[in-house]
């Protein structure tokens, strides 16, 4: 008996496990998006309109995505010699990820931690 016990136990801490790496991804997500929303192109607001996160759950963790689903994204992502008013840069998501990434991983795993209890 008292092994069944342990393998719920167990079943009950991986679950909570999960759901806290979840949370965390998500969080953090969201965050990298509103990151990258102060310094993407900006005319009219549509790119910047167009960003989203989704999270899943993979295995025994999540996985975080950002996706700007406007047809001209990738070409402002990447074309450096674009010129932008305001803050506006090339390489708003990736370089935006790049530059605060410690910041990511740190509060990644203190909203992990903070979600398991």
């Amino acid at each position: 008996m008292a092994d069944k016990d342990f393998l719920v136990l167990l079943d009950e801490i991986e679950e909570n496990a999960d759901d806290a790496a979840e949370a965390a991804v998500r969080d953090v997500t969201e965050e990298a998006l509103a990151d990258t929303r102060k310094v993407v192109p900006y005319q009219e607001g549509d790119l910047s309109r167009a960003g989203h996160t989704t999270v899943n759950q993979i295995g025994s963790g999540a996985e975080g995505k950002i996706d700007f689903d406007i047809v001209y994204a990738r070409y402002q992502e990447l074309r450096e010699d674009l010129t932008h008013q305001d803050q506006g840069q090339a390489h708003y998501l990736g370089g935006t990820l790049r530059l605060n990434s410690e910041r990511y991983l740190d509060h990644l795993g203190a909203r992990f931690f903070e979600e398991l209890g």
